[in-house]
């Protein structure tokens, strides 16, 4: 116990199993390099690994891109896993675990799938490498699958101290958007994400579009069942009248209209409302749509298909914010239903996984690839 009240294990031979842990490993458990560190708390134990940074972008690229990629797509992930970890441990998000990212999709994955042959050849040939932007080094985001274009930064994320929506721009961070569509008029944005044949560099993923079929009582129920949580963050505004906000997001009557505020520029919703008999919630950012309206709902199969004609039941996130819909109505002239046509899989800002993919099978490199996505950026 040398440091407080952890307890820490370090081995210079072999790698730490901790064998409570299971991941998606064929066999066994995640291993550690460097040092684990237990601590017992009042919610059970925390694990915290220390290790190098080559070693940590090891663990992360396998586990946040298919080792079945090109060499060059791998390269490229590991200057991005390399450089959003260096952001990472100035971001303080993580200070009072005594650590500096997590180990899911809240930073990035880290140790769920074993580390290949493949991987270890990307991250040593890029050894050291980061992205910089202005002298800096830049917030690497990226996402698995377009729908053809990519998002402003601040059209997708709230700032992270002030919370505000929008937050500030960034420049290596800009909405790239090749397609010719006008995203800010509705009927070009539905007629895009139904056109499966649409080229872009993601048209191989079987994300590249999707669609899902939801009644009004669905959309009702589903809102009842998510909104709570994202109207704690502060991203939806409610307007019920004399009714309580609270009474509005646990009984709103009849859902009447569903409608876009705002897009961005690569055609991403930044603001979507719903509006029911006795009130309307305006939902801002990505994340909080894509969480409001999940297409789960209990024991209920909801069904998304995409492109290749899978279909996957009751995914637990709307794919991604790219969308447009058609409504249906009843006899009486009320909106009996409402059927989302979407594209890409992720908040769609930075690079994509499946275009860095495709681009590689170009004979790119992925110093070319990294230019691509991130915008007046060099490689230091």
């Amino acid at each position: 116990f040398k440091n407080g009240n952890r307890l820490k294990i370090s081995s210079d031979t072999v790698p730490i199993s901790v064998t409570s842990l299971n991941r998606n490993f064929a066999e066994g458990h995640p291993a550690y390099t460097g040092t684990v560190e237990i601590e017992k708390t009042g919610n059970g134990l925390l694990i915290v690994n220390e290790t190098d940074i080559e070693s940590y972008v090891k663990g992360v690229l396998p586990s946040e891109m298919p080792e079945s990629y090109s060499l060059e797509a791998l390269k490229a992930q590991a200057v991005c896993a390399r450089s959003y970890g260096y952001n990472s441990f100035f971001s303080g998000k993580y200070t009072s675990y005594g650590a500096d990212n997590d180990d899911s999709v809240m930073c990035q994955v880290y140790n769920n799938i074993p580390c290949g042959e493949k991987t270890v050849k990307a991250v040593d040939e890029t050894k050291g490498k980061y992205l910089f932007c202005n002298g800096e080094v830049v917030n690497t985001s990226f996402f698995a699958s377009s729908a053809g274009t990519t998002a402003n930064s601040d059209e997708v994320w709230a700032d992270s101290k002030s919370h505000d929506f929008t937050s500030p721009h960034k420049e290596y961070l800009s909405a790239r958007n090749n397609t010719g569509v006008d995203f800010s008029d509705e009927k070009s944005a539905l007629l895009y994400f139904k056109n499966t044949n649409a080229f872009a560099y993601d048209s191989f993923s079987k994300w590249f579009r999707w669609n899902v079929t939801l009644t009004a009582d669905d959309i009702k129920n589903i809102f009842i069942q998510n909104i709570k949580p994202v109207y704690d963050s502060g991203l939806v505004k409610i307007h019920s009248g004399n009714i309580s906000h609270s009474d509005f997001m646990s009984n709103p009557k009849n859902l009447t209209n569903i409608e876009v505020i705002k897009r961005g520029e690569g055609g991403n919703i930044m603001i979507l409302r719903l509006t029911f008999e006795n009130g309307s919630a305006d939902i801002y950012t990505e994340y909080s749509i894509r969480s409001v309206l999940k297409p789960k709902l209990g024991n209920k199969k909801i069904i998304l298909n995409l492109k290749d004609s899978s279909t996957v039941e009751n995914y637990p996130l709307l794919p991604s914010a790219y969308f447009a819909f058609e409504k249906s109505y009843n006899s009486d002239g009320k909106l009996s239903g409402i059927t989302l046509y979407g594209g890409g899989m992720g908040h769609g800002c930075g690079m994509s996984q499946n275009g860095a993919e495709y681009l590689a099978s170009q004979g790119k490199t992925f110093d070319e690839i990294l230019k691509t996505y991130y915008k007046n950026t060099e490689i230091q």
